[in-house]
């Protein structure tokens, strides 16, 4: 009896002990707080907790595909490659409006008579016209509607892309203008009844800087052509260089005498603003070629206040990008 009691004991310790183990794996399969656990790969294709219980991988192996899908890694590497910097050099034409050209016309500051009233010239004056005094010059007939000559633009073009069609840009325009017109002096002829017209030459030259900040966005054409549309603001910086006569072979400056020795600028700085369009023409990953123009309405600092007037401007723009292998 007392062998059987034992049997019977045992058997009980085994049935609790047995119990205990299903209630503590039912709990921990529950447990939210087993359920978040950290999973750690086991070195073939499962993941398991850090109870040694095993996870299904066919989530992580979905995930991974999406982000391993190839079309998705073409499309990150296009936009990578259409963002960043671009660097170029502006080579065309700049059209400036008369409106600040008869500053040169002999009748303000720089005027004319700066040079027939100066003693210093007088007898180079009167041996070139062939005359004795200079009271038979009668008359000076001066321009009224002086213009300025298309002059060659230079400058350096530098642009931040967002995308492939917009981006932030700064560029720098140099151009040297002339405006050249005639003056006639009309001369006593004692021999004739009628006096003598003698055509002499006038003009003026000046540099001028054109610095423009703007915004460029447009569409695409093909994969290697998009039209592009430019707007921004526009600051200028004018300077006189000459302003001169020329009476058959001798040229005299007409600028005041006080302005020449104290060598005060002519000119200063104006603003105002721009619009343009034109051509980008791709012809590899680095190099493209832009064909445009541009109407600036912009205030001129340069003689009589001329207000905000026309300009225009056709260029080329070679543009190189990545050169510094920065380019996202």
């Amino acid at each position: 009896m007392k062998f059987i009691y034992n049997l019977s004991f045992l058997n009980l310790l085994i049935i609790l002990f047995t119990f205990c183990q299903i209630y503590k794996v039912t709990a921990q399969t529950i447990n939210p707080n087993t359920l978040s656990r950290p999973l750690v790969r086991d070195g073939v294709n499962n993941f398991q907790d850090r109870t040694g219980n095993i996870k299904n991988i066919s989530l992580y192996n979905q995930t991974f595909l999406l982000q391993a899908n190839p079309l998705s890694i073409k499309k990150n590497n296009v936009l990578r490659k259409n963002k960043g910097w671009r660097f170029g050099v502006n080579f065309g034409a700049y059209f400036a409006n008369k409106s600040t050209a008869n500053f040169y016309n002999g009748t303000g500051d720089n005027n004319i008579e700066n040079v027939f009233n100066n003693p210093h010239y007088e007898k180079q004056i009167l041996e070139v016209l062939k005359i004795n005094d200079k009271s038979e010059i009668l008359y000076k007939v001066l321009p009224t509607d002086m213009k300025y000559d298309p002059a060659m633009l230079l400058g350096l073009f530098i642009k931040y892309n967002f995308n492939k069609k917009t981006g932030l840009f700064i560029q720098f325009n140099y151009s040297k203008l002339k405006a050249a017109d005639v003056f006639t002096l009309v001369l006593e002829d004692y021999t004739q009844f009628e006096p003598e017209y003698k055509i002499c030459n006038i003009y003026g030259i000046e540099e001028r800087i054109n610095i423009d900040l703007g915004l460029s966005t447009g569409f695409e054409l093909s994969d290697n052509y998009m039209y592009l549309f430019e707007a921004g603001l526009n600051i200028n910086d004018t300077k006189v260089l000459e302003s001169k006569i020329q009476i058959e072979n001798l040229k005299f400056s007409i600028v005041d005498p006080t302005t020449r020795y104290y060598k005060i600028v002519q000119g200063g700085i104006g603003y105002g603003g721009f619009i343009g369009s034109g051509l980008d023409m791709k012809f590899s990953e680095q190099l493209s070629l832009y064909l445009g123009g541009n109407l600036y309405i912009k205030k001129i600092n340069l003689g009589d206040d001329p207000g905000y007037k026309p300009n225009f401007s056709l260029f080329l723009r070679l543009i190189v990008k990545n050169i510094f292998g920065g380019d996202e």
